[in-house]
């Protein structure tokens, strides 16, 4: 009896060995595997570190260009906004400029018909209007330099002063301006 008991035993631990090296033989293949996934996943993990270092530079140098790139675009601004103001006042000052002219051809039409009018001398007549459409042609003939094309002949701004006019004048007439100037006031006020 004793003897069947044991041989039970023997077989009931064979069949608890058997199990286990077949459950052995699972965990070290298992094991293979996890060995296998685990050199895998180091490569992938250094390979993903390489490239997150490389993201790093990258980032860092674009930081630096946005960093430059927004310090032009303030330069820039400000560029702007002092050739808007330059634009503004070179505007004013031409608008002004404009607006003198104007008047004074406004003045010379109406001292011009005033002399014709009054005076009874026609060869001064013809003399001043020969001077004055003389005038005219010289300013139109000046057109305004590097500023040429950018205003209309009766919107030019004049670059002639009035006493560089009337010394030109003066010293083209001078022999005769002062007889012209003599006449001109006898028979224009009629003294």
């Amino acid at each position: 009896k004793m003897l069947e008991y044991l041989r039970k035993e023997v077989f009931k631990l064979r069949s608890q060995n058997s199990q286990l090296r077949k459950d052995f033989d699972l965990l070290k293949e298992n094991n293979q595997r996890l060995m296998d996934a685990n050199a895998s996943a180091g490569a992938s993990f250094a390979a993903l570190n390489q490239h997150a270092k490389q993201l790093n530079k990258t980032l860092t140098v674009t930081k630096s260009d946005l960093a430059a790139s927004k310090q032009q675009v303030h330069k820039l601004n400000l560029a702007q906004i002092e050739l808007k103001e330059e634009l503004k006042m070179k505007t004013g000052t031409y608008v002004a400029e404009v607006h003198s002219r104007l008047q004074y051809q406004k003045t010379m039409g109406r001292i011009v018909d005033t002399i014709q009018e009054r005076c009874r001398d026609t060869r001064l007549v013809e003399t001043i209007l020969a001077m004055t459409d003389e005038c005219e042609m010289e300013f139109a003939g000046t057109g305004g330099g590097e500023d040429e094309g950018m205003y209309h002949d009766d919107m030019a701004p004049s670059t002639t002063t009035m006493s560089e006019l009337s010394g030109d004048r003066r010293s083209a007439f001078d022999g005769q301006d002062k007889s012209l100037s003599a006449r001109f006031t006898s028979y224009l006020w009629g003294s």
